[in-house]
């Protein structure tokens, strides 16, 4: 997935940060010195995150839905894929790396990582936490929820 991600995340976080549009940012980097390679920078960032949030969703899913009594029965799934998906943002970190990492700052993602937490501390580290714990309750839902509802209808 981080081999399809990569690009799409770099090309999105670099628009957002100089205001050019996809096509000419993809233009311009497979045009310039890095070639399709520069693609790929934060790589190391995206794999990491990647590898941790589905499985992050997928568990914390199940651990928060055994939690929750039977008796709620779809609301209690509905919710329990709410907290998995919110649970699932403590790799938070991996993300700010990944975004600082893709919008220039090559050195790596424990030395960015390093560099955030040096300079802003835990907040740092976890800017942005908030509209993407909205994002993945949503989409805990509608991708591990649900499947689950449709299977056990079956």
């Amino acid at each position: 997935q981080a081999l399809v991600m990569g690009p799409c995340t770099y090309l999105v976080t670099n628009a957002a940060v100089s205001g050019a549009s996809v096509p000419a940012l993809l233009r311009e980097t497979l045009a310039g010195p890095g070639g399709a390679s520069t693609l790929y920078t934060g790589a190391g960032a995206v794999a990491a995150r990647q590898a941790t949030n589905w499985a992050s969703r997928q568990g914390l899913t199940e651990l928060c839905q055994a939690a929750i009594p039977e008796g709620f029965g779809v609301a209690g799934a509905i919710l329990g894929g709410c907290l998995g998906g919110i649970g699932s943002c403590w790799n938070t970190p991996l993300e700010v790396a990944r975004i600082r990492a893709q919008a220039g700052d090559a050195r790596g993602l424990v030395n960015v990582l390093r560099d955030v937490w040096a300079t802003e501390g835990l907040a740092g580290c976890f800017r942005g936490v908030t509209p993407r714990a909205l994002q993945a309750a949503w989409q805990t839902c509608f991708m591990v929820v649900a499947p689950q509802l449709l299977a056990a209808q079956a």
